[in-house]
């Protein structure tokens, strides 16, 4: 028992480590891949993917181990002894082995689903996958329900980040992208312009009785 703590022990101060590496105000997709970086090398997986669970389809949000583009997930909404949507469904921290669908590489027969809480952009999990249980098998499930906080907290604070960036650069009124962000954009063009040595062109367009759109 004494061993089995000192191992909890270390493997939760790791999660805080990472977790603090991640809760940082960052993208979201910069924060999602550091996510999955650090969620594969905490885990030693061989394979980890971030599944977005909305309006009854399951979409890949992120993976690292196989390209997203070959995953298909449409099986997780079909079979009922799918992991993901057992973890999702329950919200319990799920671990599984044997199962094969088209979203999980057939060598990778073990598996940890991560349920990571609502919001409004729908439930969420962390996949983990491995060839063998032997990583899998020395992470405890208390390490494991600390990492899905982090991730999830991570994943929030990120999205905040990014509805508030977006409504720096927005109107409110027509959600057309304002002069700070013409601006930003176009520095960037001709640093770009420059660098290349390759032109550039502005276009503008004029949009006849605008003044009737404003007032109405």
């Amino acid at each position: 028992d004494l061993v089995r703590l000192s191992v909890q022990h270390r493997q939760l101060v790791q999660v805080g480590e990472l977790g603090s590496q991640i809760n940082s105000a960052l993208p979201y997709r910069e924060t999602a891949d550091r996510a999955l970086a650090h969620s594969k090398a905490f885990l030693r997986a061989d394979f980890v993917a971030l599944l977005r669970w909305e309006d009854e389809q399951v979409e890949v949000d992120g993976a690292l181990g196989v390209s997203a583009r070959t995953l298909d997930s449409s099986c997780c909404l079909e079979s009922s002894d799918c992991p993901v949507r057992q973890a999702v469904e329950t919200g319990v921290l799920t671990r599984s082995s044997g199962h094969r669908c088209t979203l999980l590489p057939h060598t990778m027969t073990h598996q940890i689903v991560l349920p990571l809480l609502a919001g409004d952009n729908g439930s969420m999990a962390l996949l983990a996958t491995a060839t063998t249980d032997e990583n899998f098998a020395t992470v405890s499930d208390e390490a494991l329900r600390a990492w899905c906080s982090h991730v999830h907290a991570a994943l929030q604070n990120a999205r905040k980040y990014d509805s508030i960036r977006r409504q720096a650069v927005t109107d409110h009124l027509t959600r057309l992208y304002n002069r700070r962000y013409f601006m930003q954009r176009a520095s960037e063009e001709v640093e770009h312009s420059l660098a290349t040595q390759t032109p550039m062109s502005v276009v503008l367009l004029d949009i006849d009785h605008f003044k009737r759109f404003n007032d109405t």
